[in-house]
């Protein structure tokens, strides 16, 4: 019996937090906050910054190295095919590298563009509802640009995981003069 009562109780606090949350998320999703705007800015921009993002690049600059030293001096079809592998997995991470990059500069473009449209806002040149539309409009870019981030990022620590046994996996280089 009392695992009953329990079960109807956990059961009732769930319903209870997801109408809760459903509630609470229809109210933000009227007007979003400029200040939470301008933190989920900073965020983004302290994420891009990280120590993640650096070790990231580090290591795609170690497989850029190895694939430099076999250029064209694969020894085995396996070596190629290794090759073949990194050459894959440093172009992801050098596709996320690079989207770090540029959206550094566009999340110093967004802020200047959200402090244009406070300064617009409260000097009567727009209206409240093209204020409110374009708040929505930038959240919406917050929004995409955390997505992406995070699924380049995924996917970079995915392939890069690989990379050490790959690079281990290789013939070693006859040393030249030999």
């Amino acid at each position: 019996m009392h695992k009953t009562a329990l079960s109807i109780l956990v059961l009732s606090l769930a319903a209870l937090v997801l109408v809760t949350g459903c509630r609470h998320r229809n109210q933000q999703a009227d007007i979003p906050d400029i200040q939470s705007l301008y933190d989920h800015i900073a965020s983004l921009d302290t994420l891009i910054g990280s120590e993640q993002v650096d070790s990231i690049g580090n290591v795609n600059d170690h497989v850029a190295e190895v694939l430099t030293a076999y250029k064209n001096r694969a020894q085995s079809p396996e070596d190629v095919a290794i090759l073949d592998s990194l050459t894959r997995i440093y172009a992801v991470a050098s596709e996320f590298t690079r989207f770090c990059t540029s959206t550094k500069d566009n999340l110093d473009i967004l802020r200047q563009d959200l402090k244009n449209l406070e300064n617009q806002y409260r000097s009567g040149k727009i209206t409240s509802p093209a204020y409110i539309a374009a708040l929505l409009e930038v959240e919406q870019i917050i929004i995409d640009i955390r997505d992406e981030m995070a699924d380049k990022n995924q996917q970079a620590i995915r392939f890069l995981r690989n990379q050490l046994v790959l690079v281990e996996s290789l013939s070693t280089l006859p040393v030249p003069g030999n």
